[in-house]
């Protein structure tokens, strides 16, 4: 068996750090970003939603309703279009990211650790 020094060890660590980081990294940027996704469009959503129910209350009430109802029609289709892309999206697993949130997290505290570590040549 071959026998390793500090230098060694410590560039070990860190590329181990590096790989976990990148593995990790990655599907944490996916669920990351599907998570947003959703969060911005159920946002949209809602916003639509008011100003449709706002329109249809002007339609009813109003002696010019016709005016609104082009635009009506406009949230209508927002709204569609929006429902459907939402139900396009992948569920996301909150427990899966709040995981892979903690140990990127951990794995980037390490790497940084280590590379102190070797930089101030106690690894040297």
């Amino acid at each position: 068996m071959k026998e390793v020094g500090e230098k060694e060890l410590l560039e070990g660590i860190i590329k181990k750090h590096e790989n976990f980081l990148k593995e990790y990294g990655k599907e944490f940027e996916q669920l990351d970003g599907v998570k947003h996704t959703r969060e911005e469009l159920k946002k949209k959503l809602s916003v639509l939603r008011e100003k449709q129910s706002q329109l249809e209350h002007w339609i009813n009430d109003s002696d010019n309703g016709e005016k609104f109802t082009e635009e009506k029609r406009k949230a209508d289709s927002e709204i569609n279009n929006i429902t459907t892309a939402l139900e396009g999206l992948p569920q996301i697993d909150e427990a899966r990211h709040r995981e892979l949130k903690g140990v990127v997290e951990k794995h980037k505290k390490a790497l940084e650790y280590w590379n102190e570590r070797k930089t101030d040549g106690k690894g040297a």
